[in-house]
């Protein structure tokens, strides 16, 4: 039993290791407000087009798309984001 419970545990421990690679590996997510357009996630980042808001990271097509956002962000909140990357050093970037 005490071998099982081991095994399982280790089992787990696996697949939530999987889970966080295939999430750590995503390149591309949906703009915020145009959901239909494809956001490349590394040029959002350099070019800055994504605002973290309420422990998530929502990326845009287009600076235009980041004022909407900010106007109104409780109604595009539900749309296609991914949690805020942790910074070296602890900063998690620019909270809206």
């Amino acid at each position: 039993m005490k071998r099982m419970t081991i095994w399982m545990v280790a089992v787990l421990a696996l697949m939530g290791g999987l889970t966080l690679r295939v999430e750590a590996q995503q390149k591309t997510i949906k703009c915020a407000v145009h959901t239909g357009t494809t956001v490349t996630i590394e040029e959002a980042t350099k070019e800055r087009r994504f605002v973290d808001y309420r422990g998530r990271r929502y990326f845009f097509c287009a600076p235009e798309c980041m004022k909407t956002f900010r106007d109104d962000p409780e109604k595009y909140a539900k749309n296609p984001s991914i949690p805020i990357p942790k910074a070296p050093g602890g900063s998690s970037g620019r909270p809206l």
